[in-house]
């Protein structure tokens, strides 16, 4: 389904990676869904203009990142 994202519209490997480890320490996951709005992260996180459902920052990168 990832593949299905035309490139243009596909978050950056590490981008993606970032946003994968931040859901994977998060209370709101379960066997890779998430129960806040129940997508599924790994797609969701594949999306550029995608945001977290819990908190629209929470993927949001710092200043110092």
């Amino acid at each position: 389904m990832i593949l299905a994202i035309p490139p243009e519209n596909r978050t950056e490997e590490g981008e993606y990676r970032r946003r994968l480890e931040i859901c994977r320490s998060c209370d709101s996951l379960i066997s890779g869904t998430c129960k806040k709005c129940g997508c599924y992260v790994e797609l969701r996180a594949a999306g550029r203009t995608r945001e977290c459902p819990d908190t629209a920052d929470k993927w949001r990168k710092t200043d110092n990142e």
